[in-house]
């Protein structure tokens, strides 16, 4: 049996890795969302654009469980969401 103090300490542990990691990508626009389903690993994947001076970047995201996508009012009309 796992303790929870440290499963807690593992989780903020892989946020402040991915939070790191993503960092470099403030301004980047969300271009597409897509679905891959494959076997057990079916894992939404986020492409990201900066624009034609870097490459696109995406981020799959594996082991959920639940996720949802919404474009906010204050955008409506848009074609893309800036990255935050």
């Amino acid at each position: 049996m796992t303790d929870p103090s440290e499963s807690e300490g593992a989780f903020r542990n892989r946020c402040a890795n991915t939070a790191r990691v993503l960092a470099p990508l403030v301004g980047y626009f969300i271009s597409r969302i897509s679905f891959e389903a494959f076997d057990e690993d079916d894992s939404p994947e986020i492409t990201l654009r900066e624009g034609p001076s870097k490459p696109d970047v995406v981020i799959s995201l594996s082991g959920l469980s639940y996720a949802t996508v919404s474009k906010p009012p204050e955008i409506s009309g848009c074609s893309s969401t800036r990255f935050p």
